[in-house]
């Protein structure tokens, strides 16, 4: 687990990285440091992950690393088999007894300058209100999937099969200090922005029978290089119909041992939510899927909503 014989944790050697430094160091982080290494220790999660994991760990990309030592943690979990890529492909592999495979790349979404800003300003003690960035936010969002998803078209065709599963797993837990909230993911991925609300101004109540609009809608979001990033990633999904899915985790157990809290933690942020892409033709395994919050297309009459599944195995 280590890299040497006389080091017996992860967290015994020093490292570049200062959020590295900053969970390695201060008293108050102890339990994450055991965290980390139970994890990591973990049978089979070293061969796992990529060679240069530890080094980028701890002086490179630390909570890129995390998260990928979480995501596949939580792989391990579903009890399927995961064989090594090796840095040949995507960053994890699931071989079913089929003989499919679910390919996983991890992807963590960074803020970028104009939420920095933001964060500077109230960590200065600066208490003026303003609105939460969430389109700005569910940019990041969309620009990552992206990025992705033409990393799996450019790098990644030739050793994928027709009949094989792709998937982009992707949060924002810190200290990329851009919330994970499902609510930016959704708003990344399907074509609509805020809420709608319809009221009658007259005597007769609206009829029920008229099919009306949930949401206002957006086909894409605008970067600060003023091009255009499509958020139609899972609907219709059909910019990158090879990509089936996308898991997104707010990993909160995690978060919290982080020093991170929040009221909307519960049961439904710990483990991951599936969602699948509209324009895939490709069943999900059930003994994938039970291992997750399942999101899937449904058809009600003239309405296409999501419908979640809980999970039904108990890690």
């Amino acid at each position: 687990m280590a890299d040497s014989a006389n080091v017996s944790s992860i967290w015994d050697l020093e490292g570049t990285d200062s959020s590295y430094e900053h969970y390695r160091t201060h008293p108050g982080f102890e339990e994450f440091r055991v965290w980390v290494d139970k994890a990591y220790a973990r049978e089979r999660v070293e061969v796992l992950l990529d060679n240069s994991f530890l080094n980028q760990f701890r002086k490179g990309d630390f909570a890129a690393r995390l998260w990928e030592l979480e995501l596949v943690n939580r792989l391990l979990d579903t009890g399927l088999t995961l064989v090594p890529t090796n840095g040949s492909g995507p960053d994890f592999c699931i071989v079913l007894d089929d003989g499919r495979k679910i390919w996983i790349e991890a992807k963590l979404v960074n803020s970028d300058g104009e939420i920095e800003e933001i964060k500077q300003v109230f960590a200065g003690g600066n208490l003026t209100e303003y609105n939460t960035p969430v389109r700005q936010m569910a940019l990041r969002f969309a620009s990552g999937l992206v990025t992705k998803a033409e990393k799996f078209r450019d790098n990644y065709k030739d050793l994928l099969n027709d009949s094989d599963l792709i998937i982009i797993a992707i949060t924002a837990f810190p200290p990329s200090t851009l919330s994970p909230d499902i609510e930016f993911l959704l708003k990344a991925v399907m074509p609509i922005e805020d809420p709608l609300v319809h009221f009658s101004t007259g005597s007769t109540p609206l009829s029920p029978a008229v099919v009306r609009p949930t949401h206002s809608m957006n086909s894409s979001y605008r970067n600060k290089n003023d091009a255009v990033v499509p958020k139609e990633f899972l609907y219709p999904g059909t910019e990158f119909p090879f990509i089936d899915g996308v898991l997104f985790s707010e990993a909160s157990d995690l978060q919290k041992l982080m020093g991170v809290f929040s009221s909307s933690f519960d049961e439904s942020t710990i483990l991951p939510h599936l969602f699948t892409n509209h324009s895939s033709q490709k069943d999900f395994p059930v003994e994938f899927c039970e291992n997750f919050y399942f999101h899937r297309w449904i058809t009600n009459g003239e309405m296409l909503s999501l419908r979640e599944d809980p999970p039904t195995k108990s890690s």
